[in-house]
């Protein structure tokens, strides 16, 4: 997960490899261009998040089990994005996408209501919200790695907007409407870092898909 050069241009990537003895079976390429519909941040600026690499005490360690619970729990809320939430977050948890803030502050999650931030900030109060209704599906989900001793995830899916009514409630009853005006998909390639069962960042790429592009693998 990080930067690549696309045609001489950085772009935000996530990489998937598949080893057989010492060669390379498969790879799996998912690349956010600057031009591409989204969230967007200047590469320049772009580094991995130190936590990603912290290797985590025992007493903070979850299982692979409960590592993906962690992660398919996160992305059961987004797709019930009704207010209830199927994972647990520590507090602080923010969401970062194509190198973008998209959990506080004016840059959100493409095809959600503009400016979220001014709603709910932060991954957990952003769901209780339910910001993230006009999601349809989180289809095709697939964990490509995890990592116990480091509490990490890797998890690659779609998400479906099929925005038939653009305007949607949120918990508290108001009214908004999302920022798109036809339907799409979204291709995600995620990294979750979990401490002690709660979700401590999420970083993502993002790139937007023709509206039901199958699963590739």
């Amino acid at each position: 997960y990080g930067l690549i050069y696309d045609h001489d241009a950085p772009a935000y990537a996530g990489v998937r490899l598949t080893m057989r003895g010492n060669r390379v079976a498969e790879a799996e390429v998912i690349v956010a261009r600057e031009r591409n519909p989204g969230p967007w941040a200047d590469p320049k600026q772009f580094r991995i998040d130190p936590r990603l690499e912290v290797v985590l005490t025992k007493g903070d360690r979850a299982s692979r089990r409960q590592l993906i619970a962690a992660a398919q729990g996160y992305a059961a809320s987004v797709e019930r994005n009704d207010g209830t939430l199927r994972a647990r977050f520590a507090p602080g948890c923010d969401r970062i996408e194509n190198g973008q803030l998209v959990s506080r502050g004016d840059v959100g999650s493409i095809g959600l209501v503009k400016s979220p931030g001014q709603y709910a900030q932060g991954c957990e109060a952003q769901l209780k919200m339910g910001l993230y209704h006009p999601v349809d599906r989180v289809r095709g989900r697939r964990v490509l790695a995890v990592d116990e001793e480091r509490g990490l995830v890797m998890m690659a899916s779609i998400a479906d907007f099929g925005l038939a009514r653009r305007q949607y409630t949120l918990t508290d009853g108001r009214s908004v409407e999302s920022d798109r005006h036809h339907a799409m998909s979204r291709e995600l390639f995620e990294v979750y870092k979990v401490v002690g069962g709660r979700i401590e960042a999420i970083q993502a790429v993002s790139v937007d898909q023709p509206f039901g592009m199958p699963v590739a693998w």
